[in-house]
């Protein structure tokens, strides 16, 4: 039986399924056991030198860049495989001799694809714009972190400074010296003035409210624009007011203008704490489920498949109705 001698050869990834296929029945031609066949195709993963004998001289087949059209150069900038995202540079760019169009093999899937494709001024100036889309997004989803984060730490300082007030105090002084006053901060009473009771329970209702739903709004904020985060990332949302009442209660602590009212003002601190914490974590729960709610209720069926990911992000599937 005519045939060829098989050599050193290297493959890649792109090659071993028809080199399995070649060996496999080049094995069973000549009568190889199974793990003689693994143990050559083995060798020839790692790049070793391998004779298995002869093969029949129609299971050896040119290259398929030949087949395809002869080599015209080499790309020489970063073009990537659109089937594996393989970088293609300094891979040959050949010419199709049925279509006369240049396309480029990948070395890593073995699959073809347009040399120029991504190649073009235009495309190149869409790339930069959309790097600078991405970063100005980001810029922004920290920016509003942040103002999330000042928020809570402002309203937890307004749970104290709404329910106190600013007073003078004179001092005793010999006669004929002008009158000196100490001014200092005091907790409102429910006798300091008419319906002061009714109006302080109204004000420490509206101010609970706030807090939570400043809470609220941040965690559905995290769970709906940082969709991406997963399990536990999810829940760093809670430094927002782990950070911002910290820095009110150091700031409460530590100047010495509050230190009238400071065992008072630190358990209402805390308070707005927990409501803020509460807040937070109902809102990575309910978050995505009420912006799911309000996208069929606002957006029209056709436009509402560009926010699937709010869908697929929790394993559910996105109906579109159809309008009759």
């Amino acid at each position: 039986m005519a045939g060829k001698t098989f050599g050193q050869i290297v493959i890649g990834r792109a090659n071993r399924a028809c080199i399995v296929q070649i060996l496999f029945t080049a094995g069973q031609t000549q009568g190889l056991p199974l793990h003689a066949i693994a143990l050559v195709f083995t060798q020839y993963s790692w790049g070793a030198p391998v004779f298995c004998g002869r093969v029949p001289d129609e299971m050896i087949h040119e290259p398929l860049d030949a087949e395809v059209g002869s080599p015209v150069g080499r790309l020489e900038t970063d073009t990537f495989c659109p089937h594996c995202h393989y970088n293609l540079v300094s891979q040959a760019v050949l010419r199709d001799q049925r279509l006369e169009v240049l396309v480029v093999r990948c070395p890593e899937c073995g699959r073809f694809s347009a040399a120029g494709h991504g190649a073009t001024a235009s495309r190149a100036w869409l790339n930069r714009l959309a790097t600078a889309f991405a970063a100005a997004w980001a810029l922004f989803l920290a920016l509003l972190l942040l103002l999330a984060t000042f928020f809570l730490g402002m309203i937890s300082f307004g749970m104290v400074m709404a329910f106190a007030r600013f007073e003078a105090t004179p001092q005793m002084n010999p006669a004929g010296a002008p009158v000196r006053y100490t001014y200092h901060y005091v907790p409102t009473k429910p006798t300091d003035y008419p319906n002061a009771e009714s109006d302080l329970r109204t004000q420490l209702i509206v101010m609970s409210s706030v807090t939570f739903a400043l809470g609220f709004v941040a965690g559905g904020m995290v769970t709906v624009l940082l969709w991406h985060l997963r399990g536990w990332q999810r829940w760093l949302a809670i430094l927002m007011p782990i950070v911002g009442c910290g820095v009110s209660f150091m700031i409460f602590t530590l100047d010495p203008i509050y230190e009238s009212i400071l065992r008072w003002g630190q358990p209402r601190i805390a308070g707005a704490f927990a409501l803020e914490m509460l807040g937070v974590i109902i809102g990575l729960q309910l978050g995505r489920p009420i912006t799911r709610g309000l996208l069929r209720l606002l957006v029209p069926p056709k436009l509402r498949q560009h926010f699937v990911f709010l869908w697929l992000v929790d394993h559910k599937r996105l109906v579109i109705e159809k309008i009759v």
